[in-house]
């Protein structure tokens, strides 16, 4: 009797799922926050921003980074060497930003910033990926200012979740294949 390959193979493919958690596709979502600015140099402050956010996908989130921010050649405003997280209640993203903005000379300003995603863990261990922020910001103090903005971007799942995903896959269709020839032989 000649049993079906395709059961065997959808479970080994389910089991895989769950052992490995594979998560990328695309991200997107709003946020809001305030930061304190601490002078460094004249004309350079590091920023330290918390907020929250609600992304499409994954839902609401803690979000904290830290930055320098250069206001020396105003109206253009430029933010280096940033940190960031973004803690999820399924895992933490992390990575690194960057950007630059525009001040309007009335205490707000537009940006845009660039996050790098080099990790993460929980639901999103070991992704990398990218996502652009659009945000204004507004003066609420000398030293203070908060933000609201939007981002979108795309998550890569981590390359060795992929590989032991497929290893799996691999094995097991191995171990069904073997199973079918000695079925075969022993008839």
């Amino acid at each position: 009797m000649r049993r079906p390959i395709t059961a065997p193979l959808v479970a080994l493919v389910a089991l895989g799922g769950l052992v490995a958690p594979v998560q990328g596709g695309s991200i997107s979502g709003t946020y809001s926050g305030v930061a304190t600015l601490t002078p460094t140099t004249p004309g350079f402050f590091v920023q330290n921003f918390t907020g929250h956010g609600d992304d499409t996908t994954f839902g609401s989130f803690v979000v904290k980074s830290s930055a320098t921010v250069d206001f020396s050649k105003q109206p253009d405003i430029t933010l280096s060497d940033g940190k960031f997280s973004e803690i999820f209640s399924q895992g933490t993203l992390f990575g690194i930003c960057s950007g630059s903005g525009t001040a309007s000379g009335h205490g707000t300003a537009t940006f845009t910033v660039d996050y790098i995603f080099t990790g993460g863990t929980g639901l999103f261990a070991g992704d990398t990926g990218e996502a652009t922020i659009t945000a204004t910001v507004t003066s609420t103090g000398s030293t203070t200012e908060s933000a609201t903005g939007s981002y979108a971007g795309s998550l890569v799942p981590e390359p060795s979740s992929l590989a032991l995903l497929a290893s799996a896959v691999a094995v097991g269709a191995v171990v069904v294949v073997r199973g079918r020839r000695r079925e075969v032989m022993a008839r």
